[in-house]
């Protein structure tokens, strides 16, 4: 009775030790991930994801080189576009794609409105940002609240906000626009 008593005392305390020191470590995991662009790790979809910053290099370089074959001026914001999904734990090529598919990659805005993904505009009502990287930052934090809430990444639970007339359509060409990024990626 007394070993087992011993032993308890000898081993609770390193177990507790160990299971504290894990915790802190995966705080401080969570807290540099996100706060570091070019480092080894990043979260995206809210699980951790290990890329290097040639990894994320690649990424903004083939996002840059689609949306300049495709005539788009969103191609100079490839690296917010990026940053904004590692921050906010989106898939990269979902910014640009709600773009293509709203405003040709910014080709058709209502003017001074730096609104290329057709958010909050109906009718007479158009939601203005000040420039395109407060347009991303936005688009993106919205798509971030958007999966949250459902628990799951799947475009299918945006369609509802941007309300296009044919849903179907809109969803099929948002994944259309990925994919074809993501082609880009495989080629460079």
């Amino acid at each position: 009775m007394s070993n087992k008593i011993l032993l308890l005392i000898y081993w609770a305390p390193i177990h507790i030790f160990l299971i504290i020191g894990l915790f802190f470590i995966l705080q401080n995991y969570s807290i540099t991930a996100k706060n570091n662009l070019g480092k080894n790790t990043v979260i995206v979809r809210s699980q951790p994801v290990y890329a290097s910053s040639y990894d994320n290099q690649k990424k903004i370089k083939s996002l840059s080189s689609y949306l300049e074959s495709y005539g788009s001026s969103l191609s100079r914001y490839s690296t917010e576009m990026v940053a904004a999904s590692i921050e906010y734990g989106i898939d990269y090529t979902l910014i640009p794609a709600i773009a293509l598919q709203e405003s040709q990659g910014c080709k058709k805005i209502p003017d001074n409105s730096n609104n290329c993904w057709g958010y909050g505009i109906y009718k007479d009502n158009v939601i203005r940002f000040s420039s395109p990287e407060k347009g991303i930052d936005r688009v993106a934090r919205l798509l971030k609240k958007i999966y949250k809430d459902h628990n799951i990444y799947d475009i299918k639970y945006a369609v509802n906000t941007w309300k296009p007339h044919d849903q179907e359509h809109w969803i099929n060409a948002i994944s259309f626009f990925q994919a074809k990024i993501r082609e880009q990626e495989l080629l460079n």
